[in-house]
């Protein structure tokens, strides 16, 4: 299992929930929402995938972060 933690101050909201909506076929995914982060958990049946779909998500998430904000 592999957890990350993004602040809402640098990613927001439908970012995460875009990106969680396209990486869940590669892993199941829980959100948590905090007052000032997103804690999304990945279970994988590989160890190794983990790694690599959290950082992908997380990745992706930003990278609708800065698209939505010059939008």
């Amino acid at each position: 299992m592999e957890s990350i933690r993004l602040h809402t101050d640098l990613y927001s909201a439908s970012a995460i929930s875009r990106a969680i909506q396209l990486f869940e076929s590669y892993a199941s995914l829980t959100l948590r929402e905090t007052d000032s982060y997103f804690e999304i958990t990945v279970l994988s049946e590989h160890d190794a995938g983990e790694h690599r779909v959290a950082a992908e998500l997380a990745n992706h998430a930003l990278a609708l972060t800065v698209e939505e904000s010059r939008a």
